[in-house]
């Protein structure tokens, strides 16, 4: 796997998904749903509550799992470091 030191956890996994290791879909899950917590302050602050907050916060983390998960796919393909 061509980790990075320092990276965040959610680059090993997302590393490790696309290297179909086991278990590594329930760590960016996870990962995915930690990211969700640090997002939902932010956006309660800016005025969100309720189900606007759940929606706003998942929607949030998984557009940043997703575009990693792409990002991190293409740099594979085309064999540039994933930074």
């Amino acid at each position: 796997m061509s980790e990075q030191r320092g990276s965040p956890p959610s680059t090993y996994a997302i590393l490790a998904l696309l290297e179909d290791q086991p278990g590594s879909a329930e760590r960016v899950a996870w990962a995915t749903f930690r990211r969700m917590a640090l997002i939902a302050p932010g956006l309660w602050l800016a005025g969100l509550r309720g189900r606007e907050l759940v929606r706003g916060s998942v929607a949030s983390s998984l557009t940043i799992t997703l575009g990693l998960i792409g990002y991190y796919s293409y740099c594979r393909k085309n064999g540039k470091a994933v930074t």
